[in-house]
């Protein structure tokens, strides 16, 4: 590729990379982020032996009765045997581990960003290939980066940077395949797709789809029957390698994922599945679903007649893509789904994004459509503007979250003792440096004041995020049997984000 043409490509990192510095939340994430934090600061506190959750307060409460986190969802963590186990793939930890040792809390990050730098110069490179424009490739590359969830995952800690990179990665080597006859490139597209398999199970369907739509293109050559069979015992070697890995650890091939599918999957099949297809397509968190988000899903639609032009190999990954999008909603969960691309389809949106581009940019060549221009550019920047508005306000929320933590952090002692179980998060920062307790039940105080004290500490913080501690005080000296002995009262508000924290001494 000439220098000249790494010059967008670049840019756009640049751009990607000081956004991804500047709002950086360093470690101090809600949610599923800040567990895969915490998942990866056990295992390395467990010194690489355990993937077990570490409580600092086991030694006075063995049966997990005050564990904070007990308290999650089960999308969270789940008690395997006599312990705790977060939810997410263990075979992210085992990479994001290294990164926070090494590096830090900002070193995690590489995870997301160095990956989507690359998927970046891949998709420009990609574009050109497929013949497309320079103002379509722009606009395209726009589109995905600043458009799509893309955006969203660049400014927190997700697998999607890896797995982005990784299916992409392994469209683009079968497509090259395909198109240049060179059927080794299409056997090694099985690595990184079993790779991504070891973070997001669900792209295995996808893997799948690929070689039997080459198939029905090709039935009859025994070259490709061959290459097909090579690339599935690959995959298969390196999925058969996680269910072994999983069920060892967890006695579940899937992981800690099949038990969390299993118990959603509680809700009426048919119900279940019509709301998850709805969600993917036209609701999505954000109030918007797949093709809401992206008109030009639908403008490239009225272009079908482009696609008998295309060649062999952009019409397999084209029906491939297409099968996982309409199937996805029978092999997932109704609560899984996120609006902007939902996440189960946030693989495949490059390349489906790509292909739209590719049918539009085929009509504008033919003639002059300056309706069709107008209609197109008016889309992305509908779907870029949205994507940015959700951004913000992902960016504004972390911000609350993070001055909470630090409120929390620099006014509180030793000891944190929660009021409301489903509160802890609140904590994720600093999980490892402090002792964390949730008090379910206020009759339990004296008991956990007692067990308390048998990890020689004295001074404790009562955290309330409803702001009531002062009406509690009264039944807290009670229930404790008149031990403790109330140092200070302080309450933090940051735009209706906040609580109340009492600072107090056991007797």
């Amino acid at each position: 590729m000439p220098a000249k043409e790494l010059l967008v490509p670049t840019l756009i990192c640049l751009v990607f990379l000081a956004l991804a510095v500047y709002v950086s939340p360093g470690g101090r994430e809600p949610g599923d982020n800040g567990i895969k934090f915490i998942q990866a600061r056990d295992l390395v506190q467990n010194n690489y032996q355990s993937f077990q959750a570490r409580y600092k307060g086991l030694p006075v409460d063995p049966t997990y009765k005050y564990f904070p986190m007990a308290n999650l969802p089960g999308y969270f963590i789940h008690k395997v045997g006599d312990a705790y186990y977060y939810v997410f793939p263990i075979f992210l930890t085992i990479v994001i581990a290294p990164l926070l040792q090494l590096l830090g809390v900002q070193g995690p990050y590489l995870i997301t960003t160095l990956p989507l730098a690359g998927l970046i110069f891949l998709l420009w490179h990609w574009s050109a290939q497929l013949g497309m424009r320079f103002s379509t490739r722009l606009a395209t590359l726009l589109l995905i980066c600043c458009g799509t969830a893309m955006l969203h995952y660049d400014l927190i800690l997700s697998e999607y940077g890896l797995a982005l990179a990784l299916t992409n990665s392994a469209l683009f080597l079968i497509w090259k395949a395909i198109r240049t006859d060179r059927l080794a490139l299409f056997i090694l597209a099985a690595v990184p797709f079993g790779l991504v398999a070891f973070v997001r199970q669900e792209t295995v369907l996808l893997a799948l789809l690929l070689p039997a739509n080459y198939l029905l293109f090709s039935f009859r050559e025994a070259r490709v029957w061959q290459a097909v069979i090579a690339y599935g015992l690959i995959l298969t070697a390196m999925v058969a390698m996680q269910f072994g890995i999983n069920y060892q650890i967890f006695g579940v091939p899937l992981g800690l994922r099949q038990l969390q599918q299993m118990d959603e999957m509680g809700q009426g099949f048919l119900q279940s599945r019509l709301a998850m297809f709805i969600e993917i397509f036209f609701y999505g968190r954000f109030s918007v679903g797949l093709l809401a988000a992206f008109p030009v899903l639908l403008i490239a639609a009225f272009q079908y007649k482009k696609a008998r032009t295309q060649s062999q190999a952009t019409n397999i990954l084209a029906l491939a893509v297409l099968g996982y999008a309409l199937l996805i909603p029978l092999a997932t969960v109704t609560y899984q789904g996120v609006g902007w691309g939902p996440r189960f389809l946030l693989v495949i949106l490059p390349y489906l994004l790509l292909y739209a581009m590719q049918l539009i940019d085929g009509a504008l060549q033919q003639q002059k459509h300056a309706l069709l221009k107008t209609i197109t550019y008016t889309a992305i920047a509908y779907s870029v503007t949205g994507s940015l508005i959700a951004a913000n306000l992902m960016i504004f929320s972390n911000r609350l979250l993070q001055y909470s933590h630090r409120y929390i952090e620099q006014h509180s002692r030793p000891v944190l003792i929660f009021l409301q179980p489903e509160m802890v998060t609140s904590a994720f920062g600093f999980h490892d440096s402090k002792y964390m307790f949730t008090l379910r039940n206020l009759d339990d105080t004296a008991d956990l004041l007692q067990r308390i004290r048998r990890l020689h500490q004295d001074s404790v913080t009562f955290i309330d995020h409803r702001g009531q501690l002062q009406t509690k005080l009264a039944e807290l000296q009670k229930k404790s049997g008149n031990r403790l002995q109330t140092e200070q009262l302080l309450n933090w508000e940051l735009r209706g984000l906040g609580g109340d924290l009492l600072n107090a001494r056991i007797r």
